[in-house]
């Protein structure tokens, strides 16, 4: 080899030296003048301990005067580098409509329509604002609006305290399976689909309505948009084991209730019913086996298990259609069970955590041990 070759080596080796030295020191915006090449490891360790202040002797210590001529172009430090490919922390995506949406708490629904005072009723209707707006301005922290997490929320606990997986909700009112297909590439492009490792679809409960409602989508359409959606989950994320819900039930005389009295008799709720929800039901599960995803019939589960609870007959926050805390405790487990069937329990998963806070912090301290006993 012929001295230009071996020198470029040497400046290659020393380079790597420097980028080991500055990740060890965590200054990687303090970089060695150019007068450094050759200098030894105590040498650099020195001086970058010292902030770059401290020189070799007999070394020339770059220059400060901003008045002089520097001896070259000053290069703005590196941007951080984020390593895109690398796996994340395991993601449980759930996706549906308001039963997934207020999957994060509990609210009490809009309140009933009042008339302006002094006009007719048939004349001025306004509507007093819906609970989450009131939650808006105030806060969660009010017991006459909040009164419960929901099943997303619990399931999210679990997981965030043994941090082995994200919970990730991506439900919206109003959404039936038809505009659920159309959003999907959205809804992925934002989430790391290779770090998915089950997906939750609940969604069905706007689609089986009365014709002549605006959300409906017919038996054959919802079938057709089901089968797309595990299809393309599956496309993009074969990995990820699949739980089809089916849409809840409908108290049909208490859903009409609410709504009359909701609406001060403007509308009676007839547009849901029991027979269209178990209709679909029907379709939901038929799909999911065609698909390979497991199936969770929430219309069998429920009737059984809540037909003769006095407690939640009686509780005050039942419209006859939306979760309260019982049910949505009931639900979170039933989908808990299913997910620690798939061998995705919370407390199996192996924890995930970024690589310096981990060596930092081992497991066998303190709040590890305890985390691992939760």
């Amino acid at each position: 080899d012929d001295v230009a070759t071996l020198t470029a080596e040497l400046k290659e080796l020393q380079k790597r030296l420097i980028a080991a030295l500055q990740a060890e020191y965590f200054c990687d915006d303090v970089e060695p003048p150019a007068e450094s090449f050759g200098w030894s490891e105590q040498s650099l360790r020195a001086y970058f301990e010292s902030g770059g202040e401290d020189v070799p002797s007999g070394a020339t210590k770059p220059a400060t005067n901003e008045l002089a001529a520097p001896a070259a172009i000053p290069v703005a430090a590196a941007p951080l580098t984020y390593i895109s490919d690398a796996p994340g922390r395991p993601i449980v995506l759930c996706l549906g409509d308001a039963t997934t949406e207020f999957g994060t708490h509990l609210i009490n629904y809009p309140a009933v329509d009042k008339p302006k005072e002094g006009a007719k009723k048939s004349l001025s209707i306004t509507l007093e604002p819906f609970a989450s707006d009131f939650l808006r301005e105030t806060g969660t922290d009010n017991p006459r609006i909040e009164h419960g997490p929901g099943w997303t929320a619990l399931l999210s606990r679990d997981y965030a305290w043994r941090t082995t997986a994200d919970v990730v909700n991506r439900g919206h009112s109003g959404y039936t399976s038809k505009l659920l297909l159309a959003d999907l590439p959205e809804i992925l492009s934002g989430v790391r689909v290779g770090d998915v490792i089950a997906v939750v679809v609940f969604v069905g409960a706007n689609d089986c309505v009365e014709v002549d409602a605006p959300s409906h989508v017919s038996t054959s359409d919802y079938r057709k948009s089901m089968t797309a959606i595990l299809a393309e989950l599956k496309r993009q994320m074969p990995q990820a084991k699949q739980l089809v819900v089916t849409p809840p039930p409908v108290e049909d005389s208490r859903w009409k209730e609410t709504c009359n009295k909701q609406t001060a008799g403007r509308l009676n709720g007839q547009g849901r019913s029991n027979a269209f929800v178990i209709a679909y039901g029907k379709i939901a599960k038929e799909v999911a086996k065609a698909a390979g995803a497991k199936e969770l019939d929430l219309v069998e589960k429920l009737k059984y298990n809540f037909a003769n609870n006095m407690m939640e007959q009686q509780n005050p926050h039942r419209d006859g259609l939306h979760f309260t805390k019982a049910v949505n405790i009931f639900v979170y487990r039933q989908i808990k069970d299913c997910l620690d069937g798939f061998g995705f329990s919370a407390s199996h998963l192996k924890p995930h955590r970024p690589k310096h806070i981990a060596e930092a912090y081992p497991r066998e301290d303190e709040d590890g041990y305890l985390r691992k006993r939760g």
